[in-house]
């Protein structure tokens, strides 16, 4: 069940509505993940995954889904960060003070965003796509399939 993290956080509200106490706020990318997991559980068959940018933004949820070993296609905001090929990184050992490093370091690499590859891609890279009939008319777009 998802519950809003505003709900979750006003505790007598969910008490009135009658929201278990058990029940606290979990992301819906995590919530994802969850069902997926649970469908596995049941012995249904791995499927290509499919989401939008509320989804695919998030680099968590991505990880998620390559642990898992399952192929997807999701969709990103323009400015995200990808790597083209593996590039050069380092970890850092461990400190003897301090937060212990969580990142890998990429020295003064930074990748292109989502938008840059795609205004580097040649025209014939592009694909006009329609997907299906909308109010005013079919929808679609011209989409490009590129491997990061």
């Amino acid at each position: 069940m998802y519950l809003p993290e505003a709900w979750a956080a006003d505790r007598a509200r969910c008490a009135h509505a009658g929201v278990p106490a058990s029940v606290d706020y979990r992301p819906k990318w995590r919530l994802a993940l969850e069902m997926i997991d649970h469908a596995r559980q049941w012995g249904l068959g791995d499927q290509r995954v499919v989401a939008d940018a509320g989804y695919g933004t998030i680099a968590d949820f991505r990880a998620g889904l390559r642990e898992r070993q399952l192929p997807y296609a999701v969709g990103v905001e323009s400015g995200t960060g990808v790597w083209m090929r593996y590039p050069r990184r380092r970890w850092h050992p461990p400190t003897v003070r301090g937060r212990p490093r969580t990142r890998w370091d990429y020295g003064g690499q930074r990748p292109p965003s989502v938008l840059e590859v795609a205004r580097a891609l040649p025209k014939a890279a592009f694909h006009t796509v329609t997907w299906r009939e909308g109010s005013q008319g079919q929808l679609r777009s011209r989409f490009a399939h590129v491997r990061v």
